[in-house]
């Protein structure tokens, strides 16, 4: 809704945990295999996925709550 092209509004939505799956892959072929790699990438992955919810709830309301939510 904040965006002009309702095609490219669904791709940034649909890019962020597509994007988020692809990190401990992407992790996956560090030779170094870091302690901190998995929960690093799992945090991502969580704040990522609880964006794209926070945006999807929020393509739901009016333009002027749409960020959001009418809380702040």
């Amino acid at each position: 809704r904040i965006l002009p092209n309702k095609l490219l509004g669904i791709a940034a939505m649909g890019s962020v945990p597509l994007g988020l799956m692809l990190v401990p892959f992407i992790e996956g072929v560090n030779k170094f295999q870091n302690p901190f790699r998995r929960p690093v990438a799992t945090t991502v992955f969580l704040f990522g996925t609880l964006v794209t919810i926070w945006l999807g709830v929020g393509a739901t309301l009016p333009i002027d709550q749409s960020l959001t939510w009418g809380l702040f």
